[in-house]
């Protein structure tokens, strides 16, 4: 008796329960068909590629559709959905379209990215409103926040939601975005996938967390709708726990509650599945009759779509004699400051850009004059500020990021090469700009004066610019700024007070993204540089006209990517070329400019390609050594004599 008595009381608990979801038999059927829809593609995949059919396994979620459908179920089509390779199923859920992901995982044109992605870095952002991770699981709360971040100041009332492991919640980044989410009282929702194990357990401050059963999709979908719900408020984040147990079948057991609640009969079940193995089976076709993408557009750096993007226009031959004076640091400050007053877009993030005014205070002043949401203070963690900007830029918002100092580049690398790849594997909008020190010539011991350039040059579908002249630095600035794709702006710090020079007082004035300029004209030589080496070679072309020398400097501008024609026509001219960086030359700077010269203008050449760049060594601290270490006037001038005499 006691026992028909607990199983009533269960039965009307989750009568009430489907109840206050709101939902009818057609949702229940829905829910369940999901489910079985989630748990067919994954073993069917595991099967194809167990046989050989499927190149790339798809890392499995089974046993956590429960979590995957209950919270895709409690979300709008356009709240943004951030996950992990193991997420697949929740993208599924979210409404991915079947046929276009298999063509993806079979690497066809008409896949969800062109059969760029395969199947562990899955992008449906203009569909399904979805983004996977891979690996770095994460990553995805400081995508997430960054989004939350983007719907609020935008007005777009979405709750942009992460998902990940629990694996994942020892990293630094993962707690960096859920106390800046719960600080902001930003709209996001956090899910924890868990086993269950007490030590694994996240206990953020500040932010509601709930445990949930992750095989009882109806209990999940309740409390990610009551944590979706209150992000929407603006009554901030959410963290829901949901332990899924291998005894406990999400999909069998949400089957049995349904036959039990009397919204579907066997035979129903028999049709649904059959539904299913027939939407794989077609899906499957479709991906095989799907053609193999065109090597000359999927090898591009830019998809088809990106040709049609606006590109930033304005004043690119301004007159420069007739315009103010200011230092190469005003110059950055003033162009930063115009683009936050011009696109309210524009926003700053960084450690203390409103205390210090930044490590090196080029936005001094800048919070007093914007209302609040357009300047983040952040803490030092260069990784998560990395995600933060990405999310937000995905969702509408331009980012400046600033890094404090030279090895925060180094810090924020492995995020840099995570995040800014899927522009070019989904063809995402991503204007976001990195800015931040570079340079060895202060005299700082060791990580502190590294020179970055042509570490960050190695990144995909990633823009480094190097300035050297203050007019320069604001133009690539504001065309990095209004840039549909991801900026390095890199600043030498020996540029920062010593360099003065007359820069446009027009917002519009522009310096293309690039396009290198020829500094000095000349005959004889080539010399070729960036940033603060610009210097150094017009010091060295004015000590070597006296000795009846032309030498022509070509400041590059943009590292990557180079302008190849501007330096073969420089090189057409002189037929000499003396290449000089402050990186190493085993992988440098110079080393990339002098292949390119070698390859494309081996003819154009009345001798050998001479490189100058320091010794494949760290940098040292003394004053000596370190001369020894940095290109200088003399040995650039040597090196141009070698060239003369060759």
């Amino acid at each position: 008796m006691a026992g028909a008595n607990e199983q009533a009381a269960h039965a009307e608990g989750i009568r009430e329960r489907v109840e206050r979801l709101g939902l009818d038999e057609a949702a229940l059927r829905r829910l369940l068909y999901l489910l079985k829809l989630c748990r067919h593609v994954d073993r069917r995949l595991a099967s194809l590629h167990a046989q050989g059919w499927l190149a790339q396994p798809v890392p499995s979620g089974q046993g956590w559709e429960g979590i995957h459908v209950g919270v895709a179920f409690a979300l709008r089509p356009d709240d943004p959905l951030f996950v992990t390779h193991r997420d697949l199923s929740a993208q599924l859920a979210k409404g991915m379209d079947l046929p276009k992901l298999m063509a993806e995982l079979w690497g066809r044109a008409d896949g969800l990215s062109g059969g760029r992605a395969g199947g562990t870095h899955i992008v449906d952002w203009q569909g399904a409103r979805t983004f996977a991770v891979h690996s770095e699981q994460a990553v995805t709360y400081p995508l997430a926040c960054g989004a939350a971040l983007a719907s609020r100041r935008l007005g777009l009332d979405r709750v942009a939601v992460a998902m990940c492991g629990a694996g994942a919640t020892s990293d630094g980044r993962w707690h960096q975005a859920v106390g800046f989410a719960a600080r902001s009282t930003l709209p996001a929702v956090w899910i924890v996938r868990s086993e269950g194990a007490e030590a694994e357990r996240p206990h953020p401050a500040g932010t509601p967390t709930f445990t949930v059963d992750g095989s009882d999709v109806l209990e999940v979908s309740e409390a990610a709708r009551r944590a979706v719900e209150r992000a929407r408020r603006g009554d901030g984040p959410s963290l829901i726990e949901a332990v899924a147990s291998d005894a406990d079948d999400p999909v069998e057991r949400f089957e049995l509650l349904s036959r039990e609640l009397g919204s579907i009969s066997p035979a129903q079940v028999s049709r649904l599945e059959s539904e299913i193995k027939r939407a794989f089976d077609q899906a499957y076709d479709f991906a095989q009759r799907s053609p193999l993408p065109e090597a000359d557009e999927t090898l591009d750096g830019a998809r088809p779509a990106d040709a049609a993007r606006k590109k930033p226009t304005g004043t690119h031959q301004p007159r420069l004699g007739d315009a103010p004076e200011v230092t190469f640091q005003e110059a950055i400050a003033g162009a930063l400051r115009g683009e936050m007053e011009r696109d309210d877009r524009v926003i700053l993030m960084g450690s203390e850009v409103t205390r210090r005014g930044g490590g090196l205070n080029v936005t001094e002043g800048l919070e007093g004059r914007f209302e609040p949401g357009r300047i983040f203070e952040t803490a030092r963690f260069e990784q998560a500020l990395v995600g933060f900007a990405v999310g937000a830029a995905m969702e509408g918002l331009r980012p400046v990021v600033e890094l404090h100092h030279p090895e925060g580049w180094l810090a924020a690398l492995a995020d840099l090469v995570t995040l800014v790849s899927p522009r070019y594997v989904s063809g995402l909008s991503i204007p976001v700009v990195f800015r931040g020190p570079t340079g060895a010539v202060l005299r700082g011991s060791n990580l502190h004066p590294t020179s970055v350039e042509s570490l960050l040059s190695q990144i995909p579908g990633l823009k480094v610019v190097a300035p050297a002249l203050p007019a320069d630095a604001a133009g690539l600035l504001r065309s990095a700024i209004r840039d549909e794709e991801p900026s390095v702006f890199l600043e030498h710090r020996w540029l920062y007070r010593r360099v003065r020079g007359h820069v446009p007082d027009d917002p519009e004035f522009l310096t293309p993204i690039g396009q290198a300029e020829v500094k000095r004209e000349g005959t004889d030589v080539t010399v070729i540089a960036c940033g603060a080496m610009v210097h150094r070679a017009l010091e060295a072309a004015d000590e070597l006209a006296g000795g009846g020398v032309s030498v022509e400097v070509l400041d590059l501008r943009t590292v990557q990517p180079p302008d190849r024609e501007a330096i073969l026509r420089s090189i057409e001219r002189t037929t000499r070329a003396l290449v000089v960086s402050e990186t190493p030359g085993g992988c440098g700077v110079a080393s990339s400019v002098a292949a390119l010269i070698a390859e494309h203008g081996f003819g154009l050449l009345d001798g050998p390609v001479l490189r100058i760049a320091p010794p494949d060594v760290p940098i040292p601290f003394s004053a000596s050594l370190q001369d020894a270490y940095l290109p200088q006037v003399e040995d650039i001038v040597e090196g141009v004599g070698k060239l003369m005499n060759w």
